[in-house]
């Protein structure tokens, strides 16, 4: 798990500040399992940054008190997620 720490009054493109995102082998398991759990993504999954030695893909959510909470997946270079 990581935190994302911003300022308050430097709230992010994708809701409040300070999102925690959570690690993940599998993104589209991981959020194919969420849903199962009635879970609603406010973004899918998708590419976030190409990094040197990984491609970092991301997913958001929000919890029940509307704080925003990513799965994560450094995937290997040229990973296309399928679903």
């Amino acid at each position: 798990m990581r935190l994302f720490i911003e300022k308050a009054n430097e709230a992010s493109a994708i809701g409040r500040a300070s999102p925690l995102y959570f690690t993940c082998a599998d993104l589209i398991l991981g959020v194919q399992e969420l849903k199962k759990r009635n879970v609603a993504f406010t973004h899918e999954p998708h590419l976030i940054a190409k990094m040197e030695d990984h491609d970092l893909w991301m997913a958001f959510f929000e919890d029940p008190d509307g704080n925003t909470l990513a799965l994560m997946h450094e995937a290997p270079k040229g990973y296309a997620p399928r679903g």
